[in-house]
Order: structure tokens, then sequence, then C-alpha cells
């Protein structure tokens, strides 16, 4: 370790010095050591030498030997930084913000495999990590180590207390530091906890020691400054964020699958059974686009939203096609703020994906006993203004959709599925076992793509069907220029800008 100046440390440094150039070199292996003819440098402790002003005598050897001229002549005497030395207290030049502590690669992994997980120096996704010492690690270690043992008996801070009173008490800022640490590494996710950015849609696991990584919108998968370091501590972090849901990982289950609280999806797998470890959370609580995010990012035109509005306001069924990550899902979301606020919706969603922001609104989740098309049939007896499905991709969910679609209760009905073009989507439900006198409950397929990948990537809707009656011109142009007007980032406000149009409209 050494110190990094940030500024002139004279004024703090009880040695004088207005920088610190020393890289601590091993004390086998140093210089200024080997130099010096009175032993006047020596250990005082693990890996850290210091001088002894008493048996110095000013030659100035040292000086001359250090590559990085580290060692300065103060008041007759050599100086070089030591850290001060004073174990549970850091230097006064770190306190002052003058400098900071660096660490080489061989003491950061020592502090990566007392806490199970890693921080680079760089990343192209990079997130502040609080500091932590070396020697504050290793008391973090002693802290959980006997939390271990005492099976919870005693909170974190009273084990910490009980440390301090075998070693002396710590300073305020050191105590501060352990335990947001033990808590964060050990209470919370450790570092999936700093990846709370809006814009984060996943994060993947690829490997211990290996870059997590985050997918952000419009700029594709990128490498954080973040890793899993032990086995153990990543095992520990997925069955923390799934074992509320009775699901663990362990040697015979190595593959865990659960939505958690926030609707969030996370898949892991763990060796034997892959090559690697891995965890894949697709993230629920970013922000849900709306109406004019498709506007501004390029997947739908004013005119294009403009009909589909049209479409819901007429009580259509309106399907979602696309290939893999096209957007099918933030498209539904999105176009969900056309729905008058105060309706009924009842949403059938086998991963928790919709947003939903109107008050009225219920939400089934199939699970191991109730399948989705059963639950897509119970919606017929809940009295909806509109019915959500999330996508369908067995044929007796799309049975289940079209029958609802054909019952005609409600005010439409909206679902998601896999189609690369009108065509293909159509033969797809065909294929599904549905007749074609049935067809004509579809009232509008909306078919959206996604092409290229990383910046270059673009989500857009390429097509929309109108099989049975279409919208007039002059009700297009009317609400694409509103639509234009409508620039709002909250779902909730977009459908009340919305709702205020159709009172003026009267």
């Amino acid at each position: 370790m050494r110190i990094k100046a940030e500024a002139d440390l004279s004024n703090v440094c009880p040695y004088g010095l207005k920088e610190s150039k020393c890289r601590h070199c091993p004390p086998q292996e140093a210089p200024c050591v080997k130099a010096c003819p009175k032993g006047a440098i020596y250990e005082i402790a693990e890996g850290i030498l210091a001088i002894d002003h008493e048996l110095c005598d000013g030659c100035g050897k040292c000086v001359e030997a250090c590559p990085y001229g580290a060692i300065e002549m103060v008041h007759g005497a050599a100086a070089k930084c030591d850290l001060c030395l004073k174990l549970y207290e850091e230097p006064q030049c770190v306190l002052a913000g003058l400098a900071r502590i660096e660490y080489d690669e061989r003491e950061l992994e020592r502090i990566w495999d007392v806490i199970g997980w890693a921080f680079f120096k760089d990343g192209e996704y990079k997130v502040e990590v609080p500091e932590i010492r070396l020697w504050e690690a290793e008391i973090l270690k002693e802290v959980v180590d006997r939390y271990a043992q005492l099976r919870g008996e005693f909170s974190w801070e009273e084990i910490l207390d009980g440390i301090q009173y075998e070693r002396g008490e710590f300073d305020k800022s050191t105590v501060e530091r352990i335990l947001r640490w033990i808590k964060l590494s050990y209470e919370g996710f450790g570092p999936l906890d700093l990846l709370r950015d809006e814009n984060i849609e996943e994060i993947a696991v690829v490997g211990l020691r290996k870059p997590i990584r985050v997918y952000i919108r419009g700029k594709g998968w990128l490498k954080t400054n973040l890793a899993f370091w032990k086995d153990e501590y990543f095992r520990n972090v997925v069955n923390r964020l799934a074992g509320s849901l009775g699901r663990r990982l362990t040697k015979k289950t190595p593959r865990v699958n659960a939505i958690l609280p926030d609707g969030s999806r996370l898949h892991a797998v763990v060796p034997p059974i892959s090559n690697v470890h891995s965890l894949t959370i697709r993230r629920f609580n970013v922000r849900p686009f709306t109406p004019w995010d498709l506007i501004e990012r390029g997947t739908a035109k004013p005119e294009e939203l403009a009909a589909i509005w049209w479409a819901i306001d007429q009580e259509m069924n309106v399907v979602i096609a696309g290939n893999t990550g096209s957007g099918k899902t933030t498209t539904l979301n999105a176009i969900l703020a056309f729905v008058p606020p105060w309706e009924r919706i009842v949403i059938v969603e086998e991963t928790p994906e919709i947003r939903d922001f109107h008050e009225h609104s219920i939400r089934l989740v199939p699970d191991e006993n109730t399948s989705m098309q059963e639950l897509v049939y119970d919606t017929l007896r809940m009295r909806p203004d509109r019915i959500v499905v999330g996508e369908v991709r067995r044929p007796e969910e799309m049975r289940a959709l079209f029958d609802t679609m054909l019952a005609g209760q409600g005010k439409g009905s909206f679902a998601t599925m896999h189609g690369r073009t009108s065509e293909e989507t159509i033969r797809r439900i065909r294929s599904m076992g549905i007749p074609e006198e049935d067809l004509d409950a579809l009232d509008v397929l909306i078919v959206q793509r996604r092409r290229g990948s990383g910046k270059a990537e673009e989500r857009r809707i390429v097509e929309i069907l109108f099989r049975n009656d279409e919208p007039p011109k002059e009700e297009i142009d009317e609400r694409a220029s509103v639509l234009r007007k409508i620039r709002e980032y909250d779902l909730r406000s977009y459908a009340e800008a919305v709702e205020r149009w159709r009172e003026r409209r009267g």
C-alpha cells in the first residue's frame, strides 16, 4: 500500500513531507534498507518500513538509494511516509482529505477475499464504491465470524463493541465504514446493491472474478467495475435474493428461477450444470416508457401511436408481435397510457413485467397449481374493462385469449407474442389451433422489430395491420398533433394529459 498525495501534506504530516512517493517496498527487497549503514530503517509492522530517528545519522545514503525519490532529508534526518503506523487511526493527511491510501493488487485481493466481491479501478460502467482499509476488512471478517459463531445472539454493533473493548477504541469514521460494509455485503446484496440506475434493464454475472455486466438503455451491454469473487458469497447473495420465495441454490439444486418481490426476474446457475457461475436479473423496477419515450427514441411515429390510440378508444383487441428483445412489452406498457385512468384492468402474466398505474387493476400470476390458461379464463368472471395478457406462447393460452376476445366482455384485450411479420404472426396463430372464422376477433396487429446491437441497436414499430375498421385520416392527424405536445415521462402524468384532451374535445 502507499499514500497517494492529492496536495501539499507538510501542514499535517508529522515528518513535514510535502508529498508521498513511498511504494512501501517489501522489507527484504527495499533499496533503502540495504543502503542504510546504521540499520535505522526497519519493519515496524507487516510490510511497512519506518525510520528510527535515534539511529539515523543523516548520511543520506537511503535518499540516494530510493529509486522513487520517496525519502527526504528534513531537519538533518531522513523522513519517509510510514502511514503514521497508528493501526486503528488513519494518517492525518488522509483524514484531512489531502491524500488517499492506495493498495496494490495483492492487498486488494486480500480485501476481496474477505468481503466476497471485488471492485476494480476501471469499468465501461463505473459505480462509486465505499472506501475500506485492509485492516478494516480484517476486523470486518472477525465481526462476521463471531456473529456466525454466536448464531445472531448479538448484533453487528455489539460484536464490534466487544472487539473494541479488547483492542482499544477505533476512530468513529472507521466504525461507520466497517458497519456500512457489513450491512452492504452481509445484509444486502453486495455489488448488486450498487447497480440501482433506473436505466439498467438487465444485470448479468458471467463467472467469478469477471466484471458484472449491465444492459443500459441505448448503450447495450457494458462491463462494470464490480465482480463476485468467491463461490460461497455468490451462493449466499442468490439465496438472500430468492430465499424469501422458498428457493435456494445448493449442490443438489444448482439452478434457481424466481420472481423477486419487486417483479424482477432472476435466474442463477452454478457448476456442475454450467461452466461458470451465472446470474441474470431482468429488472422490473426500471422506469416504464411512455408514448413520448417511444416517439423520442424512434420506436414509433406520432401517426402510428395516434392510430393505436384511436383503436383503444374504439375498444378494439390489440396484439403486439415482434422478435426477441424487440420491446413488445415496453410498447404495451406505454400504450396503456391511452386507457382511461378509471377503467378496471386485469393483467395476466407469467413473468410480471407490466407497470400498470391504474388504481382499479388486478394482476394474476400463474403458479405450479394454476396455469396461465386458467387465469385468462378467470378474467371473464372479473368484469374487467380491459384484459392484458403477457406473452402468449402456447396453444392453450392462445385459445383462452381468443375466447376472451370472442366473448365480447369489456372494452378490448391486449397481448404480446413472437412474430417477425404480420404474415408470420397470423400463421403462428393459426398453427395454435385458432380457426379462420375466429381470427376476426383480432382487430389490430402491431409488429415491432429489433435491429443492430449496442449503441446502434434500434427497436421500431414496422407494421400496424387493421384487420377490420381503419382510423379516418383526420383522426390520425388530430391525435398525432396532440401526441407531439404531450412530453411526459411518467405514465400516470401522460394518461392524465390524454384525459384532459378528451375532456376538452367533449
